[in-house]
């Protein structure tokens, strides 16, 4: 939000912008998590120490960046975020 608010941004409008922006591509992100982790078999049952705990966690990853990479670009095409 700082470089918003160096480029004059009244602070209202900086948080809308961050918001909209960071807020729905990490909700898309969590979702597509959540379902992978929820439906792989046995990851929600699973310690720290076990293989499909990770394994879970690594598609829900993979599936989080899947399912948050459009949205991402419609947004940057939009001009709400900046390509980095």
């Amino acid at each position: 939000m700082y470089p918003l608010l160096k480029a004059k941004f009244s602070f209202s409008k900086a948080a809308k912008i961050v918001l909209y922006a960071e807020g729905l591509s990490i909700a898309v992100m969590e979702t597509a998590e959540v379902i992978i982790e929820v439906y792989t078999p046995g990851v929600m049952e699973a310690s720290l120490a076990t293989g499909i705990f990770w394994a879970g966690m690594l598609l829900a990853l993979i599936a989080g960046f899947i399912a948050a990479f459009p949205v991402n670009y419609y947004l940057i095409g939009k001009g709400v975020r900046h390509q980095h």
